[in-house]
């Protein structure tokens, strides 16, 4: 495989608007008498420059743009399919009959891959770690074309001797997608090879904003080495929904 080696700038909104709902957390999952899950999308696809989710035969909440995230949370049915399209158009990008989605949680829906192979991830945003003094809570997504080794550490320091996670499969997250990691404020570098592989430039390098994880403490971190903004590629972070 022919690897893309690509100095990655992290594109961050600056600013991320509050999620819809009474209060801090997600406490009312009951709404119209239907039970509803909270979600946030993310747009981790490498052309669909806006793309809109369907749950069932319905568009739901706000569109998520090319490398990016819609910014508000909301809620929707459970028991139902969901799906993309780009924003506008009537022919389905990627569906998931079977979402999984439980009654007053909360996710990350992500679209993701190449060409015309989409797919859909769904990350719980429910196991969140307990935050103390400057740490933050960050999962990892892998939507590249393979598995890789992943090391967050601080800017000035050589790559350590064991990766910050092993092996990420395509289309997993950090421990099958529930589990986020919490690590210092000052870790804002991520590097991303090849497994096993520890020399040579790295598949993705991302300088990570402490101003913007501050903003919101626990992320989502989505790897992505084809994802081409400004003839760079990108990763991109997307914040949590909370729960109660």
């Amino acid at each position: 495989m022919t690897v893309r080696r690509l100095l990655a700038p992290l594109l961050v909104a600056l600013a991320v608007a509050a999620c819809s709902g009474d209060g801090p957390g997600y406490k009312d999952p009951i709404l119209g008498g239907e039970a509803r899950a909270r979600i946030r999308v993310a747009n981790a696809t490498t052309s669909i420059a806006s793309a809109q989710l369907y749950v069932g035969n319905d568009a739901f909440g706000n569109t998520a743009p090319l490398v990016g995230f819609a910014l508000d949370c909301f809620d929707v049915p459970l028991d139902q399919p969901i799906s993309f399209r780009a924003t506008g158009a009537t022919a389905t990008l990627a569906t998931l009959s079977n979402p999984g989605l439980a009654s007053g949680r909360s996710y990350t829906v992500v679209l993701y891959g190449r060409g015309s192979a989409l797919q859909i991830g769904v990350l719980s945003d429910d196991a969140v770690p307990t935050l103390t003094g400057e740490s933050n809570g960050i999962r990892f997504f892998n939507t590249t074309s393979a598995a890789g080794d992943v090391y967050l550490t601080t800017p000035d320091i050589a790559l350590p001797a064991t990766p910050t996670v092993s092996a990420l499969a395509v289309g997993q997250s950090t421990l099958g997608g529930s589990a986020f990691g919490t690590y210092p404020i000052a870790s804002t570098l991520v590097r991303f090879y090849d497994v096993g592989v520890r020399t040579g430039i790295p598949r993705i390098t991302a300088p990570v904003s402490q101003a913007s994880l501050s903003d919101h403490r626990t992320w989502t971190f989505m790897l992505s080495e084809e994802i081409t903004v400004g003839n760079a590629s990108v990763s991109f972070l997307v914040p949590t929904c909370p729960t109660s």
